[in-house]
This record gives C-alpha cells, sequence and structure tokens, in this order.
C-alpha cells in the first residue's frame, strides 16, 4: 500500500512538473509580450500605443516617458530625465520588466482590484500601479553615485556639523540634509493619514474624507508600513554605515515631492487667480485630466511603498543585529519583522515579488530579450507558490546562483513559497 502511494504521488508531482515545464510552457519574453498584446485594458490606464517595448534600454526609456506624459505628470521625471541625458546607469529595462511582471501577477490573483475613492470612480490597478512600479527606482539616479552628494555641505564649520551629523542623525530631517547636499527634494513623504504634513493638503477641504487606504476587495490600510522615524533611522543607517543613499526612501521623498510639485504646475496652468483661490481641490487640466486633492493621499501611499520596498530585516547574526539596534530599527529584527503579505497590502507585495523575480539586473551581461527568454514563471494562487523554471545554461553560472538566492529567500521576508527549477532549453 506504500508502494502504491508513493507510485501516485510520484505521478501528481510529475504532471505537476510537466505542467509548469512542458512543451507548451512559455519563456518569460513571451510571457511580457502576452501581457502587453494581450491584455492592454488591464495595465493600459490611458490606451496608450507601443511597440515592442522590451528591446532594449531606449524602448524602455520611451515606455516611461510616454506613460507620464501622458498623465500629465512628467514633472515627475524631471531628474530621471537630466540624468538619462548624462549617460548614468538607469534601470529602464529592469523597471519596465518589472512592471509586466507585477501585471501578470495581480491579473492572475485578481484582475479586478481597485482601491476605492470617495470623491469619483476607483482608482484601477493600471493607475495605481505604473505610478508605483515606474517611479519604484528613480532614487537610483542618488543612490548610484552617493559619492558625488556626499561632498562637504556648504557649512562654514562643516567639521562640527558633520560630527553632529553622525552623531544625533535621529534629531536631524532627511529634508534637512537633501537641502544641505545640493538635492532639489522639496518635501518628504509623510504618512497618508496625516493631513498636516502634506503641502496644500487643506483641512477645511478634505476633512471628510477618510485616513484609511481601501481597496475593493475588504484590504483596508490603516498606517504606512514603517513609522516615519524607523523610515529616517533607516536613512542615516544607510548613509553613514554604507556610505549610500537608498534609493527607495530617497526615491520615495522625491516621488512625493515632485507629485505635489506637478499637481501645483498643472493647476496654475488652469488659472491666474491667486493659488489659494479658485478650485484647487478638484480641476481638469488642459488635457482633461481629473486632478483632486485626494490623489495626493494615494501618491503618499504609493510613496510609502517605494521605501518599503527597500528595508531589509536584519541578518540573523549578532553583528548585523546590534548594528540595527543602535540604529533603532527594531522592527526590522528577525523576531520582530512582519513578512509583506498580499492580504495586508496588495501593491507592495506585486511590487516585492515582481522586483525580485526580474532577472536582467543578475544577467548584465546577456540583453533584455536573451535572459527573459531563459527564464519561465508560474504562480498558482491557491497554494501561494511561485514556480521560477531557468534554464540550465545560467542555472549553476555564478550569477543564476545568485538569482536563485534571491527568490529562494523571498520566503523569508514575503509571505509567498517558491520553487526553482533548472530546465532544459526552452523552444522559443
Amino acid at each position: 500500500m506504500k508502494f502504491e502511494f508513493y507510485l501516485r504521488l510520484a505521478a501528481v508531482l510529475v504532471n505537476e512538473r510537466n505542467m509548469i515545464l512542458g512543451e507548451n510552457r512559455m519563456t518569460l519574453y513571451q510571457q511580457l509580450r502576452s501581457e502587453m498584446e494581450n491584455h492592454r485594458g488591464f495595465w493600459n490606464y490611458y490606451d496608450m500605443k507601443f511597440e515592442d517595448v522590451f528591446q532594449n534600454e531606449g524602448a524602455a526609456s520611451d515606455f516611461i516617458y510616454n506613460y507620464f506624459q501622458r498623465g500629465s505628470k512628467l514633472y515627475t521625471l524631471d531628474t530621471w530625465i537630466n540624468s538619462q541625458n548624462e549617460h548614468f546607469e538607469i534601470r529602464n529595462v529592469h523597471t519596465v520588466n518589472v512592471f509586466f511582471i507585477g501585471a501578470f501577477l495581480q491579473r492572475t490573483i485578481d484582475e479586478h482590484i481597485a482601491i476605492r475613492s470617495e470623491v469619483s470612480l476607483c482608482y484601477p490597478f493600471s493607475y495605481i500601479w505604473y505610478l508605483l512600479c515606474l517611479a519604484h527606482d528613480l532614487g537610483y539616479v542618488y543612490e548610484n553615485y552617493s559619492e558625488a552628494y556626499l561632498e562637504l555641505p556648504s557649512h562654514k564649520d562643516y567639521y562640527n556639523y558633520n560630527c553632529k551629523a553622525m552623531y544625533f542623525w535621529k534629531f536631524l530631517t532627511r529634508k534637512t540634509w537633501y537641502q544641505d547636499h545640493g538635492i532639489d527634494i522639496a518635501y518628504i513623504h509623510p504618512s497618508f493619514g496625516v493631513r498636516s504634513k502634506v503641502a496644500y493638503y487643506n483641512r477645511n477641504a478634505t476633512g471628510k474624507l477618510e485616513d484609511t487606504i481601501k481597496y475593493n476587495n475588504g484590504t483596508i490600510i490603516k498606517q504606512p508600513r514603517y513609522s516615519k522615524e524607523t523610515k529616517n533611522n533607516y536613512f542615516y543607517y544607510r548613509l553613514w554605515k554604507m556610505g549610500k543613499l537608498d534609493h527607495g526612501i530617497v526615491g520615495a521623498d522625491e516621488f512625493f515631492s515632485r507629485m505635489i510639485a506637478n499637481y501645483v504646475k498643472e493647476y496654475r496652468k488652469m488659472t491666474t487667480e491667486n493659488f489659494f483661490g479658485g478650485d484647487i481641490y478638484e480641476f481638469y487640466n488642459q488635457q482633461g485630466l481629473h486632478f483632486c486633492i485626494e490623489q495626493i493621499k494615494l501618491f503618499a501611499y504609493i510613496a510609502d511603498c517605494i521605501a518599503a520596498h527597500n528595508m531589509y530585516k536584519a541578518e540573523d547574526n549578532d553583528c548585523c543585529k546590534e548594528m540595527y539596534k543602535y540604529y533603532s530599527l527594531n522592527c526590522l529584527l528577525p523576531d520582530k519583522f512582519q513578512r509583506i503579505s498580499y492580504r495586508d497590502n496588495p501593491l507592495l507585495f506585486i511590487l516585492c515579488v515582481a522586483d525580485t523575480i526580474e532577472p536582467s539586473k543578475r544577467f548584465p551581461d546577456y540583453c533584455s530579450k536573451d535572459i527573459l527568454n531563459l527564464i519561465s514563471i508560474n504562480y498558482n494562487v491557491n497554494k501561494n507558490l511561485l514556480h521560477v523554471g531557468i534554464d540550465e545554461e545560467i542555472y549553476d553560472s555564478d550569477a543564476g546562483h545568485m538569482y536563485v538566492a534571491d527568490i529562494e529567500g523571498l520566503a523569508e521576508w514575503c509571505d509567498i513559497r517558491t520553487n526553482v527549477m533548472s530546465q532544459r532549453a526552452m523552444n522559443y
């Protein structure tokens, strides 16, 4: 009887493997092309026309630029645009790949997901996802070139200033640090429920708006993933310990600050009246796009997801844990860390999973199309199980080992199961 049981079990496992790795499986490239061409209604919020966006950095860059331009939010990309002109290293291909991987995952889970609005129609996934995903790595402009921003600030007594900064970082705001180091970020992103911290978010006009983010699937987000103190502490941990500007936190601040500025610019185009007069709380711009003050709460929520996606829990060793304790990052300690789950925060979950399994950042020697053709993915919603197939050509390489470790490590900080397998060359 035991022998028959094991035979049946083996048959089930073989069938499952064949379903995932069978002759009809698609490569990740084919999967993303299918997502782009056959499900435009799900991801294409502005109903734009695009060719193959997976070809190269240029095609990916055009996709990002055109999306924000069509949404009248191009000012949000100002630093990114200038950086590209300077030929800085930008993750355009990675960003676009993540965009369509995330669209595939979300459509597989729930294609009707949306955030409820109190003043208009719901905000569909296509809207919130393009803002989050296409902006999630904008902070790399700062992180990759941290040394340039770490030059001496324009203080007369720099030595004393620097000493104070290192030992009293808890009392320094990121905004002050940005100003002292030539970074044009006017606001740090607030808690999305704290109206008093949001410029132009007038309480009289929004007093009846709720402080929570409500999804149409029942998920209610009452507070940010991490407190403003934790974000500030993590920022200085990365700054003083690693000599890096954290791209998640700085990118979140940049995104929120420029989205606020963009909102104001679009309003000013519509009226010559005093800025605080007129209907700044809700208007349609020259392109007929709807702007309302409720969106600022949404921008703050998206910024929180951008910041959180790069805040990692401490490694399980005494040295790392003590360092986290020193910087008051107790919520990121292994025994206190709360894994990111789709149930608690759908948008953040999709970003973290898609960002991790996107392969181009781990295989820089391959062009985007080639590496996507060596990977396959499948997500079983009922089992919350992510299958990733990796061609044997790269599975045993050094980069392949790092990629496998990334995927297998997902379960440590996200509520998901993973299964990574080597597979023979796929037909494409």
